[in-house]
Parts: structure tokens; sequence; C-alpha cells
């Protein structure tokens, strides 16, 4: 996976999976809820009506990034709505419940 900082708010992020050929692409937006850390995730290239994923993200240290899911079936009658989602995030977001899956990395270090 890597991840280009635009401005601060906007990254681009490419990130392979091991049964594909071809990396994937994506524009990441961040915002915090409360003290907690934010990207919306989609794909470059894709419909203007394809999901965007949300994931909570957190700098254990300098050499580790974990991201954990947020289960968008919470949000399937809010989703166009960016306030309505932040709101319900908010109001949902000491529940363990509301994300459903975790992604560690670890940065890698160049080989001297």
């Amino acid at each position: 996976m890597t991840i280009l900082d635009f401005d601060g708010t906007q990254y681009y992020i490419q990130s392979s999976n091991g049964d594909k050929n071809e990396p994937s692409h994506s524009r990441a937006l961040a915002t915090r809820i409360e003290d907690v850390a934010f990207l919306s995730v989609r794909d470059l290239g894709s419909n203007r009506d394809d999901e965007w994923m949300f994931l909570e993200y957190t700098l254990p240290d300098s050499d580790h990034l974990e991201f954990r899911l947020v289960d968008p079936q919470r949000f399937e009658d809010v989703v166009d709505d960016a306030p309505s989602v932040r709101q319900r995030v908010a109001e949902q977001l000491r529940d363990p419940e509301l994300f459903i899956g975790l992604l560690s990395c670890t940065r890698r270090r160049s080989q001297s």
C-alpha cells in the first residue's frame, strides 16, 4: 500500500491484493469525528454512484498504520447525505460493532 498526501485532507492510495495483478487506485478524504480520525475512500475512475468505504485509522507508532472498516449497512439510508453519516458515526462511535474489519500495515524499510 502506498499513500500520498495531496493537501493534508486528500490522499491518493495505491494498494494491491495478492489475488489481483493490477493495483487499485483510490482517493481518500480525511476527517475527524471527536478524537477519531477517518478516511472516506473511493476507487478512482468509479462511477459517481459507486459507494465509498469509511475507515477509522490510527498510527500506533511511526512504522504502523491500522484501519478499521466502518459497517456500511448502518448507513444505507443516509449514505448520500454526508452530514447525516457524520452524525450517525458520532452517535455510534463507542459501539464496537460499528467496525467490521481490521487491516494492519507495517512500513517497509529499504534494504541496504
